[in-house]
């Protein structure tokens, strides 16, 4: 395996990349099967989520297109930016999972394609309590086969018995569900377990296998989505 080397001048995003608190992404913003950067400060002070578009020759083309709310929003105290097709239209959109009490939403950057951003900030019930759970790891996957990215919450530490997803509805809201997972919610709170996501089935739905990082066990635990 080799590589052909480029380093291309971006302008302004190699200073907005080194601000305090910005959180970098990747995906297909603009839906061209090349993988783009994004930027979200996690800090107060910004407006607007700066995008570097690939050009596919290892350059990029920068977008900073303002994002109303949002900007504020992942400026929150403990939130998770997660990135995913959450309206299936094969570009990358960015979430945000507050893991404090006191949001009741989950709030949705949708990627337009020019480096844009459509906001939504849907109700979520009770998964937005569940996301604020102590030792609470929030997931992404397509979990129910819809070419939509959803939401899942596993907890690492005791008290659960179960795994709520929070499914993509296609226009930036989410349907809430929260089963029962048997023994699977007690080794996922074991210490040392890495939790991860692939489609270990091969029927294109995602599912969550638990890898322990210290002695003790002789098995992966699987969680195959039904």
């Amino acid at each position: 395996m080799s590589f052909r080397i480029t380093n291309s001048q971006v302008g302004s995003f190699a200073g907005w990349a080194a601000t305090g608190g910005v959180t970098v992404l990747t995906g297909d913003f603009n839906r061209d099967n090349r993988t783009d950067i994004a930027l979200v400060r996690q800090e107060a002070g910004w407006q607007t989520v700066p995008v570097a578009l690939s050009n596919g020759n290892g350059g990029f083309t920068i977008t900073n297109q303002a994002v109303g709310s949002f900007a504020g929003w992942a400026a929150t105290s403990g939130v998770t930016a997660l990135t995913g097709d959450f309206n299936g239209d094969n570009r990358t959109d960015i979430a945000l999972v507050r893991q404090e009490a006191g949001w009741q939403t989950v709030p949705v950057a949708l990627s337009n394609g020019n480096g844009g951003f459509t906001i939504t900030n849907a109700p979520v019930g009770d998964f937005a309590n569940w996301a604020a759970t102590s030792g609470v790891t929030a997931l992404t996957g397509d979990f129910n086969r819809d070419n939509r990215t959803d939401i899942a919450l596993v907890r690492q530490e005791a008290g659960w018995q179960t795994v709520p997803v929070a499914l993509s509805n296609g226009n930036g809201g989410f349907n809430i569900t929260n089963a029962p997972v048997g023994d699977f919610a007690n080794w996922a709170a074991t210490s040392g377990v890495k939790v991860l996501t692939g489609d270990f089935s091969g029927d294109r739905r995602t599912d969550i296998a638990l890898v322990r990082q210290e002695a003790g066990w002789q098995t992966v635990p699987i969680a195959i989505s039904t």
